[in-house]
């Protein structure tokens, strides 16, 4: 057990954290699937604990029970997505129950052009990259791996991009209204 947080990088560590990943990785993705039943959420969880771990410079060495730690990691990780998706699935609700209550045919035209404009304001506030690729996804409607291969980055880096453009762009429902409507008008 840790009393300090986790372990960090000590200058003589004998393992490297590329045989630790290799070594683990494996068989947390399936403690993963075994936690969810969902093969992509796992493998996204494991690569985001593996990175976690990097990030922090955790010496694999100092960890004493590998399987034990990383497990609990894992499953500590999704439960936390499973608990933010459903956060997310009411937050969608409610915005979806607003837009009928507010059925967008009866807004003025001032009224549209408000959300619009509030929409436009709020994308543009995203940082550069989490613009560019939102952009590229919703206006342009590529696909992940698309996106990549244009902008020569990896999938995970254009999930991660698009996960900090939806998580701004939910705190603002009068904005995801404009947004519906630049959509609707774009299809």
């Amino acid at each position: 057990k840790y009393d300090k947080g986790p372990p960090t990088v000590t200058p003589d560590r004998d393992h490297t954290f590329e045989t630790f990943y290799t070594t683990h990785a494996r068989e947390m993705y399936w403690v993963g699937v075994a936690v969810c039943g969902d093969s992509f959420l796992a493998e996204e969880v494991v690569q985001e604990v593996f990175m976690q771990l990097w990030e922090q410079r955790v010496d694999p060495s100092s960890i004493h029970n590998p399987h034990s730690y990383l497990s609990t990691l894992v499953r500590n990780r999704i439960y936390d997505v499973i608990r933010h998706r459903s956060v997310i699935r009411a937050h969608e609700e409610r915005v979806r129950y607003e837009l009928e209550v507010a059925d967008l045919e009866d807004l003025t035209d001032e009224e549209r052009e408000e959300m619009i404009s509030r929409a436009w304001r709020l994308v543009q506030s995203l940082p550069e990259a989490a613009r560019e690729i939102f952009l590229l996804a919703t206006m342009e409607g590529l696909k992940y791996s698309e996106i990549a291969e244009r902008k020569g980055i990896s999938v995970n880096t254009v999930k991660t991009q698009l996960r900090i453009a939806r998580k701004k762009l939910r705190r603002d429902p009068l904005a995801m209204i404009g947004l519906l409507l630049i959509l609707s008008h774009l299809s």
